[in-house]
């Protein structure tokens, strides 16, 4: 009886033993993924930052008359093109025009009651001045009331030129509401005029203006549209060098040749800061593993993982600044179905 327990008790493990021999094997039937790689290179890394904005005109005007009055003509339409000096609207001038011949005719009055007192002065009409002193001549315009006289005239021109409402520079008319008839304050808008200069406004973060200047160059990009046409280059002209009260700082970028972009448009802009040399990878390369990021490396056939810790990126390639070394072969392609020690080989 206890020969037969013995034997019986060699043959189990005889079968264990050839289950654990065929452990290997079963792993060596795993399949084998096809995988793409690229070095991980030490170069010159630009990266890029990226915010939302509007667009906003060069110049902006919104015009106003100086006066009130009901409108005699509209000389625009919204959308209309306009040079520097271009009537775009006129008030009613035949009150002003009135005014302006009452101070005509005021002063002739008052010129007249001049003359008869410089000539009791021995003053004679063909000579300059009267042939009187200067102070005594000036003295007798002033007491008979030619100065004062002259200077309602230059009110009344005055008054008549604020009927005229005239563009101050070069531009698109926006906003015109106003028509022939209506009466206007002057405290009323009568359309905004802007530039065919376009600018992204946007803010940044105050860790972030430390690495920009005027004259970097930026992409932009209507909110919301994929086509080409809608992708302008731009270039940093203005930085607010006060920060708001929501600690950001205010940027404006010149847009260069915009085509379909309207007053107010909302844009992303991307912009491009040079950086010193650091280690990339393409940004594919990075997958996340437990809430933690990982870059796969080919080694002898195997995939091998490694913990990274990563730093700017540009939206194609990003910084590693611990995880890697230079020129390891790191996965870039079907890295996302990987472990550690998963047989690959590489794509030619």
């Amino acid at each position: 009886m206890q020969n037969f327990i013995f034997i019986v008790f060699l043959c189990a493990c005889s079968s264990n033993s050839e289950n654990i021999k065929e452990t290997p094997a079963a792993k060596l039937s795993e399949e084998v993924l096809e995988v793409e790689i690229l070095p991980a290179l030490r170069k010159n890394f630009t990266y890029s930052l990226q915010s939302n904005g509007k667009v906003e005109a060069r110049e902006q005007a919104i015009l106003q008359f100086r006066t009130s009055g009901y409108v005699k003509q509209v000389l625009v339409q919204n959308g209309q093109f306009v040079q520097a000096g271009q009537t775009i609207a006129i008030l009613d001038d035949r009150e002003a025009q009135i005014n302006l011949q009452k101070a005509k005719n005021q002063k002739a009055v008052a010129y007249e009651e001049y003359l008869k007192e410089a000539i009791d002065f021995g003053g004679n009409p063909n000579l300059p001045n009267m042939g009187l002193s200067v102070e005594l001549n000036e003295r007798i315009l002033i007491r008979k009331g030619v100065q004062a006289a002259e200077l309602q005239i230059k009110e009344a021109e005055l008054q008549l030129q604020f009927l005229t409402l005239k563009a101050p520079f070069t531009g698109t008319i926006a906003d015109l509401t106003l028509k022939a008839g209506n009466f206007i304050n002057s405290s009323q808008a009568v359309c905004t005029l802007y530039s065919s200069a376009l600018q992204a406004v946007v803010e940044v973060l105050e860790t972030e203006v430390n690495v920009l200047k005027i004259g970097q160059i930026a992409e932009a990009n209507l909110l919301g549209c994929t086509e080409t046409a809608c992708k302008m280059q731009a270039v940093i002209s203005e930085i607010n060098p006060k920060i708001g009260t929501n600690g950001l700082f205010r940027l404006k970028l010149d847009l260069q040749n915009p085509k379909q972009v309207f007053l107010g448009a909302n844009l992303q802009v991307k912009i491009f800061v040079p950086q010193k040399e650091a280690l990339v990878v393409p940004k594919k390369a990075i997958v996340i593993r437990s809430g933690k990021k990982v870059v796969f490396t080919e080694e002898q056939g195997l995939a091998k993982w490694h913990y990274v810790q990563t730093g700017l990126d540009n939206g194609e390639e990003i910084e590693i600044l611990e995880g890697l070394k230079e020129n390891e072969k790191v996965i870039v392609a079907n890295n996302l179905q990987l472990n550690h020690d998963s047989p690959v080989k590489i794509k030619k």
